[in-house]
């Protein structure tokens, strides 16, 4: 695929996320407390997290390392990054929660599939083909040490905020919870 190309579908998946927006802003999807047996079959919400977030991990993996772009310091660095956040989304934090009873609609488990499928693709394409490669000078540009910060901090809120709801789930008295 021509970077021609590849741009275009990005720019088309970033007008269908921008015609999605306001749709997914006043829907409640039907998964965690607010699961709802009427969007079709149920599967274990373990399930169906891996499920939903694995894609994008084998995705990125994949495209990265059957690329043609030569291994980098700073690429390396995208790497371990991206794999890092999706191993810790698609495996760790599933494997934290204690919810086996759980049940959610399998129609949000394909819809997310599509999506990380997509992101997958579009991350690891680019950094496996398309870019041209950053040179060791790209660690000290701004733009990647801001998007470092940007991505740690990231990942710290989002494992802060996993283990305040895996707290609450700890203590919650309402059943939901396989320890109680």
């Amino acid at each position: 695929m021509s970077s021609e190309n590849f741009y275009l579908l990005l720019k088309i998946w970033i007008a269908i996320a921008l015609i999605m927006l306001p749709v997914l802003l006043s829907v409640t999807a039907p998964y965690g407390r607010h699961s709802r047996r009427d969007w079709g079959p149920m599967i274990p919400n373990r399930l169906g997290w891996i499920m939903m977030e694995l894609p994008s991990l084998i995705m990125f993996i994949s495209f990265f390392l059957l690329g043609p772009n030569q291994m980098s310091i700073p690429l390396l660095i995208f790497f371990i990054a991206y794999t890092t956040h999706y191993t810790h989304r698609s495996i760790i934090f599933p494997f934290r929660t204690h919810t086996s009873r759980k049940l959610m609609p399998l129609i949000i488990a394909v819809f997310a599939i599509f999506f990380n499928l997509i992101n997958g693709f579009f991350n690891g394409y680019f950094f496996g083909k398309i870019s041209s490669g950053y040179p060791i000078e790209w660690l000290y540009d701004i733009r990647f040490i801001l998007g470092m910060i940007l991505f740690i901090a990231g990942m710290a809120i989002n494992i802060k905020s996993d283990n305040v709801l895996l707290a609450l789930r700890e203590s919650s008295k309402n059943g939901n919870n396989e320890r109680h």
